[in-house]
């Protein structure tokens, strides 16, 4: 996109509103970084961030023309079509879960839980899969009685424990008022802490 715009001599608009917020939040972000946690992932960060700023304002600067546009649309689609054929032969060549994995990157692997599961053995004594929107709630796979609102939706507090001390109910089943995975995933994070809170005080202390 860059040598296009210099051959051409369209250059973009850095005085339009748009171009100064994009702008201003890279600055925000180079401010951020100063005090950054981790300093290394933060630059990667902040160079896809830059990476990302200029391709749209040169795109925007040199598509301004329907025949233009429909150019860059069709690159855009070439370039998902090519990325994601070459991501299915290699799971067809390779396997995702055997030999070596077609979704490593640069020596980073994104799929490590899958790995972890399909590679080792967990120790537990239910594993429960339901799929469903309205709340499977009333079957047998309960093996206590829990309490439950009129519509089936298990009744838990602000903890997500249920009316059994000790039981928890997450996910769809105990959300009646947004059920999704992101309610789905706080909710999660709410049991796993209480849990963890009285595993920690029933472990023995040194004294």
């Amino acid at each position: 996109m860059l040598l296009p715009s210099l051959l051409t001599g369209i250059l973009p608009n850095l005085s339009h509103p748009l171009s100064l917020g994009a702008l201003l939040f890279l600055f925000t972000t180079l401010l951020a970084q100063t005090g950054a946690l981790d300093p290394s992932v933060g630059w990667q960060w902040i160079d896809f961030l830059t990476r990302l700023i200029v391709v749209c304002l040169l795109t925007v600067s040199l598509a301004n023309t329907p025949r233009r546009i429909i150019g860059v649309v069709a690159v855009v689609a070439c370039s998902l079509g090519f990325y994601a054929t070459k991501a299915g032969l290699a799971s067809l060549i390779a396997g995702v879960f055997e030999g070596p994995s077609p979704f490593v990157s640069g020596g980073v692997d994104y799929f490590p839980v899958l790995r972890q599961l399909v590679s080792s053995e967990i120790d537990a004594d239910h594993v429960l899969l339901l799929f469903g929107y309205r709340p499977n709630s009333d079957g047998s796979w309960l093996q206590v009685e829990l309490e439950r609102d009129a519509r089936g939706y298990l009744k838990v507090d602000e903890k997500m424990e249920t009316s059994c001390k000790g039981v928890f109910a997450i996910g769809d089943v105990a959300e009646a008022v947004h059920p999704s995975i992101p309610t789905a995933l706080g909710s999660a994070t709410k049991a796993a802490r209480e849990i963890a809170r009285r595993l920690q005080q029933a472990l023995p202390t040194c004294s």
